[in-house]
């Protein structure tokens, strides 16, 4: 008796063409509402029925993007058994730590990148805050 879930159908978010009608129609209707006209995601305002409809649609399948930031070899692993984390002052923390017990960074890099930067800038943390950037397209 295997313990593993069912396949579920994928959907590749820059092929919409692999889109359930529901998500292209709702996806349809929120590219035409004024509070989804914007220049940056963070920005969106979608009206909560319409994003419940979509959320609806997503949670009942898998989703294809690539994740943009870099994994350490540790990562892969988690996020295969757990899944993508939303940013946050923990992630960051983790990351950072991983890095340099892998490595990849000495502990004055560690330092700098704590204390200076976009990644510390209290208006682009709170930004990217619970969070998932994900790049659509591989090329």
């Amino acid at each position: 008796m295997s313990s593993a879930s069912p396949r579920r159908e994928q959907i590749k978010l820059d092929e919409p063409d692999t889109w359930p009608r529901e998500l292209r129609s709702a996806a349809q209707e929120a590219a035409r509402h004024p509070d989804c006209q914007t220049t940056f995601t963070v920005d969106l305002r979608p009206p909560h029925d319409l994003s419940n409809r979509i959320m609806s649609v997503l949670s009942e399948r898998g989703i294809i993007v690539y994740q943009c930031a870099r994994l350490l070899d540790s990562e892969i692993d988690d996020v295969q058994t757990h899944g993508l984390r939303a940013a946050s002052e923990e992630l960051l923390a983790d990351k950072l730590a991983r890095a340099q017990r892998e490595g990849l960074l000495t502990a004055a890099q560690v330092q700098l990148i704590q204390t200076t930067g976009a990644l510390m800038d209290s208006d682009h943390r709170a930004a990217r805050t619970n969070e998932i950037w994900a790049l659509l397209r591989s090329s």
